[in-house]
């Protein structure tokens, strides 16, 4: 692929993802207009922001194994025209009821949309490190999609109506269907991996597992937990607890196993989840807060979440650029405990609160979102089984957009009933936490890492200190503490500063010192050869043979290893 196609396959990627974001970007701001004209409660609002990520989560997997066995041009391009047209039917919405609806089906071409973007990545960029900085670019698109809806959206509801916000979509739609039939070519039938059959099972008992929940969660919060809402959610907790065993079980499952076969793909997955459980949910109850309980009006409102939308555009390239330098791990968990930060801060703030102040913990919370959400992509990419490139991408996707479903619902039901005041401040300590938890397995990766470094400068250290104590001997040569401890540190940063995956990096650097022991047996067998040095307790001459020969074996044994572990069978 030529550098021009290379280019307008990014942008067409890139572009694919914006629209999905901004779609839901200026939603929120636009929900209490929403509720004003077309009659609707809380719980209402709450189902036209979850009817999306409801079905967006649901289908995240076919869509993701779809790209697999199609391509992901071709998914690509279907999911734009669903969501071009259910875009323009939202904008027709005669009633709440039908809004609701089309948006449920607005989230069909979104599922397409993004695992296929996040696959032609894959697709165009060979090199891990490349991928990384495109995957931050993409996480760029969506943070800047985040700053442009609130003010967007804002001024277009407050002007021409809410109607607009999704009139907006069509052109955006347009130029990617463009890009991406023109720059992505055709791919070829043997480079996919096609499966016969689908797991309907599978598919049917997501959607009505996480619809069942879903409206469990939003109807205790508006109503209580009454018999029937305590059954709906009971119900929709057993039919996803089904959903797992079908998936372990069938031949061709949506959710194909052998990808959480991988603890450091399965801790992406959950960050991924806790991501949008906390940052959806904290958006939903913020918006509402700024214009129900402070009284904005929509274009305030937007101008309101502006900094926190804006934080993205600054932090989604930084995650890229992080995630390339040191690592996935060590930049989820800075974002991580960042956004608890802000998030926590929100549950002070109150009708009498410096705006600044709200800005700056609003910026704090979105920073640490945005700086995650590329480094725990990247992760779950990198960490993926062959051949499954798009299931991974969108098994992280369905996890996150699953997240968005719960957070809308549980942090929405906290102010759906009573204070309004005391369910935000609740809903913000929710978000804190749930980053907080989500920062524990991510904090355990990073310091098993610093872990194998240590074991490893603890391996290399007794090694230096043999070779100095065999170098003063034999060549009367004493090397500093000092010296040996940066030599045997130095190149172990390096590697894992590149990026490397800190347990392969153990492996590799266990292999290298292994194969550097002959080099410390043979001047060891030399100087305790000289009786000027060992006296009566010299080597014999059997004795040195017997050496050289061990020393050969070890040789030889060590070239085999290393052989299997660049072919990737040791």
């Amino acid at each position: 692929m030529n550098g021009y196609r290379r280019c307008g396959a990014l942008i067409a990627a890139l572009l694919g993802f914006f629209i999905v974001m901004l779609d839901t970007t200026v939603v929120n701001v636009a929900l209490a207009r929403i509720g004003g004209d077309l009659g609707a409660p809380v719980a209402s609002l709450q189902w036209v922001v979850d009817a999306y990520a409801l079905t967006f989560a649901a289908l995240q997997l076919s869509a993701g194994a779809a790209c697999d066995r199609m391509g992901a041009r071709s998914v690509h391009l279907l999911g734009l025209v669903v969501f071009g047209l259910l875009s323009a039917a939202c904008a027709l919405a005669p009633a709440g009821g039908a809004l609701i609806a089309f948006r449920a089906l607005q989230g069909v071409g979104a599922a397409a949309i993004v695992p296929s973007s996040l696959a032609i990545l894959s697709l165009i960029h060979d090199r891990p490190a490349d991928r990384a900085r495109a995957i931050g670019l993409w996480g760029g698109a969506g943070g800047i999609a985040a700053a442009v809806g609130p003010v967007a959206g804002g001024l277009l509801v407050t002007f021409t109506g809410w109607r607009l916000v999704f009139w907006v979509n069509l052109p955006l739609v347009a130029a990617a269907l463009w890009l991406t039939a023109r720059c992505l070519p055709e791919p070829e039938t043997r480079s996919l991996r096609r499966r016969e059959g689908s797991d309907l099972p599978g598919q049917v008992l997501s959607v009505a597992g996480l619809a069942a929940t879903t409206y469990g969660i939003i109807a205790a919060g508006e109503h209580g937990w009454s018999p029937p809402v305590v059954a709906s959610t009971l119900a929709g907790l057993s039919l996803l607890a089904a959903f797992v065993l079908v998936e372990r079980t069938a031949s061709r499952p949506m959710l194909p196993t052998a990808v959480f076969s991988r603890p450091r793909f399965a801790v992406a997955a959950a960050v991924g989840f806790a991501l949008n459980t906390g940052f959806f949910g904290q958006l939903f109850v913020l918006a509402l807060f700024l214009q129900r309980y402070l009284g904005y009006s929509p274009w305030l409102a937007g101008l309101a979440l502006a900094p926190q939308a804006c934080s993205a555009v600054v932090a989604s390239p930084m995650g890229g650029r992080m995630t390339a330098r040191i690592g996935a791990f060590p930049t989820m968990l800075t974002g991580l405990l960042t956004g608890a930060a802000g998030f926590a801060g929100l549950a002070a703030v109150t009708a009498s609160t410096p705006y600044p102040l709200v800005a700056a913990l609003t910026f704090l919370g979105g920073f640490g979102t945005a700086l995650t959400m590329p480094a725990a992509t990247s992760a779950a990419v990198a960490s993926a089984p062959a051949g499954y490139t798009g299931v991974s991408g969108s098994v992280i996707n369905a996890a996150r957009q699953t997240g968005s479903v719960m957070g809308v619902a549980v942090l929405g039901s906290l102010i759906a009933s009573g204070d309004f005041l005391t369910g935000f401040h609740r809903a913000v300590v929710g978000a804190s936490a749930v980053f907080a938890v989500a920062a524990i397995p991510v904090a355990v990766v990073v310091i098993f890492a610093v872990g194998l470094l240590a074991s490893g400068l603890a391996s290399t250290s007794v090694g230096a200190y043999a070779g100095s104590e065999i170098m003063n001997g034999l060549l009367h040569v004493r090397v500093p503490i000092l010296v040996r401890r940066l030599v045997s540190l130095i190149p172990a940063l390096i590697i894992l500063g590149a990026g490397a995956e800190p347990t392969w990096a153990l492996v590799v650097s266990q292999v290298a010192l292994s194969f550097g022991i002959p080099f410390a047996i043979i001047p060891l067998m030399r100087l305790t050869a000289k009786r000027e040095v060992m006296g009566e307790y010299a080597n014999t001459r059997t004795l040195r043979a017997a050496g050289f020969v061990i020393a050969a074996v070890i040789v030889a044994l060590n070239l085999f290893l290393v052989y299997l572990t660049l072919t990737g069978q040791g």
